[in-house]
């Protein structure tokens, strides 16, 4: 009885839980999406210098 409450605790899905703690506090139900609608990866990539000649840039 202990393996199956574990194996049904492994399975629940806590999606829908999430999104709505998200909702619940002013977030993001889909923070990945938000995050690549506001293409701010594609501005931050374009503000920075382009030849880093392999480097890490941390100096």
């Amino acid at each position: 009885m202990a393996n199956r409450t574990l194996q049904n605790a492994v399975r629940m899905d806590v999606e829908p839980a999430i999104k709505m703690a998200r909702k619940r506090n002013g977030g993001a139900i889909d923070p990945v999406a938000v995050f690549r609608e506001s293409r701010y990866r594609q501005c931050k990539a374009s503000s920075r210098p382009q030849d880093l000649m392999g480097k890490s840039g941390i100096g």
